[in-house]
C-alpha cells in the first residue's frame, strides 16, 4: 500500500474545502507524488492536482506536483522533507519507511492481505495508528490510503519448490517481504511443532503450473472441488468465469509429503482416472472465452464425479501440448 499524507500546516484549508468555490482564497501548494511511471501517478495524482483541483475551485487552488523520481529523492528522504514543511502534500510507499517506525508497514504485511477487501479492512483498522504516528513524529496528517501493485517475487526460471530458491538472489522492496521470505522454509516445521497436521488452500484447476507445484513438489492432494468459490468478479485474473477451485490438502507428516519435499516426487502413480487439460488453455483468454468456459464446465463435472467415487487428485503430468490430472484411491496416497 502507499499513503498520501497531508501536512498539519494545511489541514484546516483542506477540511474547509466544502465552501463554495467562489468563496475560496487563492492558494498555491507544493506536492511531491509517487514515481512518475506508476499508474497511480499518471492516472490519479498528477491529473488530480493539475486538473481536478483547479477546475473544482474555479482556479482558486493550484498545485505544483512533481513525482519523487523526478526530484531525485527516495521515499525516506521525502518523509523528512514533509516533516520540515518543504512540501504541503506528499504521496509515498510508506512501508519502505519501516526503519523509522515499524508500525508504518502494519497494514500491509506480506502474505496476509491477498485481495482488495482484506487490504481495505487492514488499512481501515490501522488508520488511527498511522495517523497518530504521523502527527506525533512527522508533522503530518494521514489523508488517504491507495493501492499499489501487489507484492510479487519475480523469478527468471521455473520455481517448483522451496529448494529451488537456494543460492538465488532475491530482491525485495520492504522489510515485510524480507521477513516473509526468511520465514517461508520454516512453515511446515513450525506447524508441526504447534501440533498442526493439515494445511489447506485453494487453487484454480485451469492453472496447471499450480497443480504441478501443489501435487508434485509439495505432495498435496485434492478431494474437493468447489464451484464458484469466490463468486464471479470483474478481475481480469478471473477472465469473467466462475471462480471454481480445487482444495489442496497438505498432510504435513505423511510419507507422501516427506518424499516430495526430499525431491522424490513420483508422477508415475497408477491412475484410476485421468483428467486432461491443454497446457495452452489460458493463452489469449479474451479470444477463447467460450472454449475456456466449456473446458471449465467439463473439468467441474469430471472432478466432482471422480471425488464422489472416493478418488483423489495426486499429481499433474505435463506432456508436450497437453497434460493430465492423475487421480487414484485416496487411501493409497500415503
Amino acid at each position: 500500500m502507499f499513503y498520501r499524507l497531508l501536512s498539519g500546516v494545511v489541514l484546516g484549508t483542506a477540511v474547509s474545502f466544502g465552501a463554495l468555490a467562489q468563496d475560496l482564497q487563492k492558494l498555491h501548494f507544493k506536492a511531491i507524488g509517487l514515481n512518475g511511471p506508476t499508474v497511480a501517478s499518471m492516472v490519479d495524482e498528477v491529473p488530480f492536482w493539475r486538473q481536478t483541483m483547479p477546475k473544482a475551485s474555479n482556479g482558486a487552488i493550484t498545485t505544483d506536483i512533481t513525482p519523487l523520481d523526478q526530484m531525485g529523492i527516495d521515499d525516506k528522504t521525502m518523509l523528512r522533507l514533509l516533516r520540515l514543511g518543504v512540501m504541503d502534500f506528499a504521496g509515498m510507499d510508506i512501508s519502505k519507511m519501516a526503519g523509522d517506525d515499524p508500525r508504518f508497514e502494519g497494514c500491509d504485511l506480506a502474505g496476509l492481505t491477498l485481495d482488495t477487501d482484506r487490504a481495505r479492512a487492514a488499512c481501515d483498522a490501522y488508520r488511527g495508528v498511522i495517523d497518530r504516528q504521523m502527527q506525533k513524529n512527522w508533522n503530518a496528517k494521514l489523508l488517504a490510503f491507495g493501492g499499489n501493485p501487489p507484492q510479487v517475487f519475480w523469478c527468471r526460471g521455473m520455481i517448483g519448490g522451496l529448494s529451488d530458491l537456494k543460492g538465488k538472489k532475491i530482491r525485495v522492496f520492504n522489510n515485510t517481504m524480507r521477513d516473509f521470505l526468511a520465514g517461508v522454509p520454516a512453515t511446515r516445521r513450525q506447524a508441526l511443532e504447534r501440533g498442526i497436521r493439515l494445511i489447506e488452500w485453494t487453487f484454480d484447476p485451469l492453472e496447471w503450473k499450480n497443480a504441478v507445484f501443489n501435487f508434485n513438489r509439495l505432495g498435496a492432494i485434492a478431494r474437493r472441488y468447489v464451484p464458484n468459490q469466490y463468486g464471479v468478479s470483474s478481475s481480469p485474473l478471473h477472465r469473467g468465469l466462475p471462480t471454481d477451485r480445487l482444495i489442496a490438502e497438505w498432510w504435513l507428516d505423511s510419507p507422501r509429503v516427506v518424499s516430495c519435499l526430499e525431491g522424490k516426487s513420483d508422477t508415475s502413480t497408477e491412475a484410476g482416472q485421468r483428467i486432461a487439460l491443454p497446457l495452452d488453455v489460458l493463452e489469449h483468454p479474451a479470444e477463447r472465452a467460450s472454449s475456456i468456459a466449456d473446458l471449465q464446465a467439463s473439468l467441474r463435472a469430471q472432478f466432482q464425479q471422480a471425488f464422489a467415487k472416493g478418488l483423489a487428485a495426486v499429481a499433474f503430468e505435463p506432456q508436450k501440448d497437453s497434460g493430465s490430472y492423475l487421480l487414484t484411491d485416496w487411501r493409497t496416497t500415503g
